[in-house]
């Protein structure tokens, strides 16, 4: 633990000399020299000093694998021009002083946590463990957001409520049409807030669930232990500032890798995260790429724990110019050889990509309009980001085929989509990682009635394949809403079981599905939780369920 303190007497003469002159701990290379344990990060031609271990840690954790050793002439060609502060969301205080402060933004600026009762509420009961202390000499690089004036500097209250961790939240179905009785014990709410969350994602570690969805304007992140169904404390993955707005989620074995859109000054980028079992940050917020703000990303791991990133995005203003683009990323995020267009540029979008290892290359699916209506197309990346095929038609009917989710069974990708050749429903396909179809005809997986609800997805596990698919029920809820279902089905495509999950009137929507090693964790959506009592015309707020299934 001696990282740092060689060159800690530069760091307080900086704190000295040049009190406000705080950046981001992640936009930039981290290096050091040879001769020193010291780590800076470099912005354009300055580097800036982490002080000491704890500010590094607020940022990256006990992670340095992204550190690059130098030679003391490159390191000197870069003006030293401060330090870097703690992460934004970091609790800090002094020795001298009492008070406790949350860390605001990048540069450095924090407001005083009120009283204990606030920090439970903001921070949960262990609080406490968060507080790093500074030492006084660093303290200088910090700017107190004080309410003295109009036009002092203002603190903004969190338009986000604090998560209470749900394992001791009952499950409440407050509208009478409900039949809970009919939904299975395993099922738990996992989010209790007033602000609807959404687009979630779920992987399973072998041991536990893993879970990330948005909230308001932040992503967060949970796990749900499969043996008793307890939830942990939920962690915030966004910095402050940066709005998050989708996020799709694997786990490598070892850690989860999460790839998101945030918006930042009215700019969406696309960031990666990566986090351990317990939710601590190791990889936080590192940019890949400035992306669209509607742009779909999907992320995967191969063998070395090393990532692949899919996502579409327009080339001009016109949301026909979407292309698909793809990224190698390193095991701390950094994109390796380049950011490759693996869609030709034409007047057609293309969009919606779906990105898996097959042992071998990357797999990415997507939809496709260039045959005048949207296909599911397909093709192969390698490891240096070198397309394979040309690209591959997978579905050729009159009607829309989009949305793809995939899976891979070893040999095949099990392929689910919407499409409404013959009416709106969801279809079925294998496709070998050559391109080639297993079913010559895509198979349809009929449901209680034509009409689907708000998405799909597929996983495998001992030769079935599970999907969680929204439909819409045999008949009308009052609020017309959909249900999800868990269909099982077999290589060739046939319906082996479809169970109901849910029994309320209000719409699930959403669905996200991983297996572990003998049974399905499934998420979603749902406006049950609406409020105590509400009637059918009041307004809905989604929060999230999870619910467990066994194999048998």
């Amino acid at each position: 633990m001696r990282l740092f303190y060689i060159l800690i007497i530069t760091a307080l003469l900086l704190s000295y000399s040049q009190p406000t002159l705080a950046v981001s701990g992640t936009d930039g290379q981290l290096i050091k020299s040879a001769d020193s344990t010291a780590v800076y990060i470099v912005i354009g031609s300055n580097r800036y000093v982490f002080p000491d271990l704890k500010t590094y840690q607020s940022w990256h954790g006990d992670d340095f694998s992204a550190v690059k050793t130098v030679s003391s002439d490159e390191l000197i060609s870069h003006t030293l021009k401060g330090n870097v502060t703690h992460k934004p969301g970091s609790l800090i205080k002094i020795q001298t002083d009492p008070k406790v402060y949350e860390v605001k933004d990048d540069q450095g600026s924090i407001s005083t946590v009120a009283d204990e009762a606030t920090a439970i509420a903001s921070f949960g009961a262990n609080w406490a463990t968060l507080v790093r202390d500074v030492p006084d000499a660093f303290f200088v690089n910090y700017q107190i957001l004080i309410l003295t004036s109009p036009t002092a500097p203002v603190e903004t209250p969190t338009t986000t409520p604090p998560i209470t961790p749900t394992s001791t939240i009952p499950i409440v179905f407050d509208q009478t049409p409900a039949t809970p009785s009919l939904e299975s014990s395993n099922l738990i709410r996992i989010s209790n807030n007033q602000l609807a969350d959404d687009s979630a994602d779920i992987a399973w570690t072998d041991g536990s669930y893993g879970v990330t969805w948005i909230q308001g304007d932040n992503l967060y992140f949970n796990y749900i232990q499969s043996s008793t169904l307890g939830i942990g404390s939920p962690s915030k993955i966004n910095g402050s500032g940066v709005k998050a707005k989708a996020a799709q989620l694997t786990w490598d074995g070892d850690y989860f890798a999460v790839v998101w859109k945030g918006e930042i000054d009215g700019q969406t980028n696309l960031y990666f995260s990566k986090l351990g079992d317990d939710g601590r940050i190791w990889v936080n917020q590192k940019k890949i790429e400035t992306i669209d703000s509607d742009s779909t990303v999907s992320i995967t791991d191969n063998d070395d724990n090393k990532y692949a990133v899919a996502w579409d995005k327009s080339l001009t203003n016109s949301s026909d110019q979407k292309e698909i683009f793809f990224a190698n990323l390193d095991d701390t995020g950094v994109v390796k050889n380049s950011i490759v267009q693996i869609t030709t540029s034409d007047s057609k979008a293309s969009s919606q990509p779906r990105v898996l290892w097959n042992n071998t290359n990357y797999g990415i699916f997507w939809q496709d309009q260039r045959d005048g209506n949207a296909e599911i197309y397909y093709n192969q990346v390698d490891t240096t980001g070198a397309r394979i095929n040309s690209d591959i038609r997978i579905t050729n009917a009159d009607g829309v085929s989009a949305s793809p989710s995939i899976t891979w069974d070893g040999t095949t990708y099990g392929l689910v989509f919407a499409d409404s050749r013959a009416g709106t429903d969801y279809y079925f396909n294998r496709v070998y990682a050559g391109g080639s179809k297993f079913m010559l005809t895509d198979k349809k997986i009929v449901g209680p009635s034509s009409t689907i609800g708000e998405g799909v997805d597929i996983t495998y596990l001992n030769n079935y394949y599970y999907l969680a698919a929204t439909y819409k029920t045999a008949s009308a809820k009052p609020d017309d809403g959909a249900e999800t279902y868990l269909i099982k089905i077999t290589d060739s495509g046939e319906k082996w079981i479809e169970t109901r999950l849910t029994y309320n009137p209000w719409q699930s929507s959403n669905p996200v599905i991983a297996e572990s090693n003998d049974s399905v964790g499934i998420i979603w959506t749902d406006g049950r939780a609406t409020c105590e009592n509400c009637g059918l015309n009041e307004p809905k707020r989604n929060e999230l369920y999870f619910v467990k299934i066994d194999e048998d």
